[in-house]
């Protein structure tokens, strides 16, 4: 299945979420069932796909980088910003089809979950979002997990 960048459909992941959400906010009262997973879509542009299995160790291999569903646990509120989601998410992308170095570009970037995964990983990022409120608190994030990276190997 194409796109119009170009881009064709390569693969997918389940994220299967943890029953934390049936007491977030986002639970609902109505007869409609809560989303308990979410779909990561996975596009390529044609042409040499790069993959290399050695991105990951032999054990994350196994648990989850062959594996077509994901389970773990999601943010434990979203009091912050109201579409968190836990940074084992974009980490497990981001590890699986990206070399250290590489530029992550997230294009709504919200409260900067996927910044910060990439940060962890050694990844350059490019985060957009136009909700100012967003954006501070993105900066924040990526201060703190900048902070706590260079303050963990100056401890080293």
């Amino acid at each position: 299945m194409g796109h119009r960048s170009g881009a064709v459909s390569y693969d997918r992941r389940v994220w299967v979420k943890d029953p934390a959400w049936e007491n977030s906010r986002w639970a609902s009262l109505s007869y409609r069932a809560v989303d308990e997973f979410e779909y990561v879509y996975i596009f390529w542009k044609p042409g040499v796909t790069k993959f290399d299995r050695r991105r990951l160790t032999a054990e994350e291999w196994k648990d989850w980088g062959s594996r077509g569903v994901w389970a773990f646990p999601s943010v434990r509120t979203n009091v912050e910003h109201d579409s968190m989601y836990p940074v084992q998410l974009p980490y497990r992308v981001i590890r699986l089809l990206t070399d250290p170095g590489d530029i992550v570009l997230d294009p709504f970037m919200g409260s900067g979950t996927t910044a910060v995964a990439a940060s962890q990983c050694g990844r350059k990022f490019i985060g957009i979002d136009r909700e100012k409120a967003s954006v501070e608190l993105a900066k924040k994030r990526i201060a703190k997990e900048r902070h706590q990276t260079c303050f963990t190997i100056h401890e080293t």
